[in-house]
């Protein structure tokens, strides 16, 4: 009997596990202790610009109000009008909703909601030449 009760135990905890080698690990979030894989963008579904380097990246828990807080900032040399595009593109392709955009000469700035998230998209003209993205998402 024992012996039975023990090949069934096996039987329903193995065989399970034996049949997931396949399959692809459950995605994971990101939380405030853990950085996004190289690969993935600093904030989620707000997309790292092409060739910009990576100046800070900032990863918080809860408080304000939010869940979880990601802030990333960058710097390029590409021109205005090339990364205005890329994140406007951004924005459409991720389903964000534009709650208001302000321009100016030279800097652009949008405010962003999905869901109960909401998000921040900020590209200025640096002093030298370049331009300065920030990028912030705070989940409730």
């Amino acid at each position: 009997m024992r012996t039975t009760a023990t090949v069934l135990l096996v039987l329903l905890f193995v065989l399970p596990v034996g049949c997931r080698r396949g399959r692809s690990p459950a995605p994971t979030t990101v939380g405030p202790a853990q950085a996004p894989a190289a690969t993935d963008s600093a904030v989620p579904e707000l997309p790292d610009y092409p060739g910009a380097v990576r100046v800070g990246l900032e990863l918080k828990g809860p408080g304000d109000g939010y869940s979880r807080r990601v802030e990333a900032s960058f710097t390029t040399a590409d021109p205005f009008e090339t990364v205005r595009a890329f994140y406007q593109a951004a924005i459409v392709t991720a389903g964000w909703q534009v709650l208001s955009r302000a321009e100016k000469v030279g800097e652009i700035e949008w405010k962003l909601a999905k869901g109960t998230s909401s998000a921040k998209i900020e590209i200025d003209t640096s002093a030298g030449g370049g331009l300065e993205i920030k990028l912030e998402r705070k989940d409730r």
